[in-house]
């Protein structure tokens, strides 16, 4: 929220002593002058400074901290034509805002240790269909969903952006029990899914599955009809057995791991996009055309708004 920040006299000083397009690449950079008072009169120094520090900034403090060491004793005023330019500087600066906010230290966490179908922080609402809590791979009493191999048996995590990061890594515990064979188009028991737009082919933003063709678990992240990202597991997954998958990803790579261990990297190329609109389903893959499920426990989904390195999975 804005606030008023009174009198001129340091900042005005400071402005007119240095390159105003370097000030105003800073606030650009920042993208905190979203939090100030769109008038250059109204500001101190100091409540700039120490905005940009909050914001995380390190090259806008270092920059301000040098300039203010030189140019502290400066009263010059600031002229009209050079407050127009600092300003359509720092509305340029908006649309970054947002992007300098990104906390890349975010995760969402489905433990359901509290006997509960829901996200560990409660920073999303999630819905169950057909599932039901059973015991984790530790033996804890209702601390996993169990999906029943059933069209009418997932959980819907939702459509929120927490879920669909720009560069991320998607982790969850598995234990299948079965192939299920009812459904219809590629044969597959999906783990994990979401899409990258409307249609039924190449729409995969990501995805963890158990391919029935191959006995493998397999992560896959589709551009369209001319690029996707497919890595299959080495060895044959077993039924009955716990696993942790994880797929890593950004716009240079994919990787898929399973129990900790790397099974390849792919050099992807391509940005990953989502569809606004669809949910990151889980057991189900929500599709007309490849209209599949899976029957098994799942447990400990995790979402990081980053890439973990091989030591983190």
């Amino acid at each position: 929220m804005a606030q008023n920040y009174g009198t001129q006299k340091g900042f005005l000083g400071l402005l007119c002593r240095i390159d105003i397009l370097v000030c105003g690449m800073t606030v650009l950079i920042c993208g905190t002058i979203k939090n100030l008072d769109l008038y250059p009169n109204n500001l101190q120094l100091n409540d700039v400074f120490t905005l940009f520090i909050s914001q995380n900034s390190n090259f806008a403090a270092l920059k301000f901290c040098i300039t203010l060491t030189v140019h502290q004793k400066s009263k010059t005023p600031l002229f009209s034509f050079q407050k127009t330019v600092f300003i359509f500087l720092c509305y340029l600066g908006f649309p970054l805002h947002q992007y300098a906010q990104t906390d890349t230290n975010q995760v969402l966490n489905f433990n359901f240790n509290n006997h509960q179908i829901k996200e560990a922080a409660d920073k999303i609402v999630i819905k169950p269909e057909g599932i039901s809590l059973t015991d984790d791979r530790f033996g804890n009493k209702q601390s996993a969903i169990y999906l029943h191999g059933h069209a009418a048996s997932y959980l819907n995590l939702g459509t929120s952006n927490l879920l669909k990061p720009k560069n991320g890594t998607i982790s969850l515990w598995a234990n299948i029990d079965r192939r299920v064979y009812t459904g219809k188009g590629y044969d597959s028991n999906p783990l994990i899914v979401t899409k990258n737009g409307p249609g039924d082919d190449f729409i995969i933003a990501y995805c963890i599955i158990y391919d029935c063709s191959s006995k493998r678990f397999v992560g896959c992240t589709t551009k369209d009809s001319t690029k996707e990202a497919f890595i299959c597991s080495t060895d044959e997954a077993k039924f009955g057995k716990w696993y942790h998958l994880v797929i890593t990803y950004d716009s240079n790579f994919f990787a898929l791991y399973v129990n900790g261990k790397l099974q390849q990297k792919y050099a992807k190329g391509f940005e990953t996009r989502f569809l606004k609109t669809d949910s990151v389903i889980i057991g189900n893959n929500a599709s007309k055309k490849n209209d599949r499920w899976s029957q098994g426990t799942v447990d400990d989904i995790q979402i990081f708004n980053r890439v973990l390195n091989e030591k983190e999975i």
